[in-house]
């Protein structure tokens, strides 16, 4: 009896045991499961802030070829400006171990895009031919990551496609890259605020809020340029240059995505007009004539000159007047 009794207190003693390890078992299962899933959750959630700034950036590169086909040179820097910008922009974006060398690739375009912004300063119609190749060369690995990025069947994994043009990418714009050996030092130049005092980064948002209103606030992700003198403050679509000294507006841009039915009302040509004037004023920018203007996604981009003949631009949003970029950094560059 006592034999009887000690095997059912045994029995019931294993399957008790083995009902833990199997709960524990389940639970571990289950927390790999979620890992996982989170994993990836956030991988698709990087990869679609990525596919954004690229969309943006391949929108960039279509009117930056059209400018170097029609020689328009302050189009060119002002276009190779904004790639510059998402450029730096996907330096700042969250990236898994397999997805660094592909962004590092996106981000080192800066160099491509600085390099034909300086040639633009003077003229690229010698090079013409040259330049419009390379832009493409760019454009086209830029575009090959995009296509490739949306075709992933795991969001951890990059593809054979991506890997690939994102080396091709990194090699070809590495041969932009400045050499200081080879700059005189003529060509150094600095900006008039390099001797006002220096702001901190909450002054310079402070700044940029003043001029641009609540949309200061989306511009959340903040770097320091040295080379510029400059706060960089970005987000997924857009991206603002504050001077380090004196806390000047260099840039700006933010074009949201929004619904094109919000797009039924359009400001007269005169409002247009004022909205530029007034923002331009606001930001301390002495203009010329604003007869100057292109339209292109919605938004009229108007041209002028400073008083002492450098290029500004402004663009407005020809729906409800918002002001959604700005190149003016050429005003406060010193003359070699």
């Amino acid at each position: 009896m006592m034999i009887r009794q000690k095997r059912g207190q045994t029995r019931r003693t294993s399957i008790r045991r083995f009902t833990f390890a199997l709960f524990l078992g389940a639970m571990l299962f289950g927390s790999i499961l979620m890992q996982r899933h989170m994993t990836k959750t956030h991988a698709a959630e990087r990869n679609r802030l990525c596919r954004a700034v690229l969309t943006h950036m391949n929108e960039e590169n279509d009117a930056l070829r059209r400018a170097l086909v029609q020689q328009d040179t302050t189009a060119v820097r002002q276009h190779a400006d904004t790639l510059c910008g998402y450029a730096s922009l996907i330096e700042t974006l969250p990236a898994a171990d397999a997805d660094t060398a592909i962004l590092q690739a996106l981000s080192d375009t800066a160099q491509f895009y600085s390099a034909l912004s300086v040639t633009a300063q003077t003229d690229t119609t010698d090079d013409l031919a040259f330049w419009q190749s390379a832009a493409d060369t760019v454009s086209s690995h830029i575009a090959a990551i995009a296509l490739s990025l949306s075709d992933r069947q795991d969001p951890r994994k990059p593809t054979g496609t991506e890997v690939d043009a994102a080396a091709m990418l990194a090699a070809f714009s590495s041969s932009f890259r400045a050499d200081p050996i080879r700059i005189p030092s003529s060509d150094i130049t600095g900006f008039l605020f390099d001797r006002e005092p220096v702001i901190t980064p909450a002054q310079a948002r402070q700044t940029l809020r003043a001029l641009i209103g609540n949309t200061a606030s989306f511009l959340g992700t903040t770097v320091t340029d040295d080379i510029h003198g400059c706060y960089i403050f970005s987000c997924q679509n857009g991206y603002a240059e504050i001077s380090r000294c004196g806390g000047h507006l260099l840039s700006y841009a933010f074009y949201p995505r929004g619904n094109s039915n919000t797009r039924s009302v359009t400001v007269c040509d005169t409002d247009l007009q004022a909205a530029a004037v007034e923002f331009l004023e606001k930001a301390g920018l002495p203009h010329g004539d604003l007869s100057v203007f292109e339209d292109r996604h919605g938004i009229r981009i108007f041209h002028s000159r400073t008083t002492d003949q450098a290029p500004v631009s402004v663009g407005i949003r020809m729906h409800d007047g918002t002001v959604v970029s700005l190149q003016a950094e050429d005003y406060y560059r010193v003359a070699p």
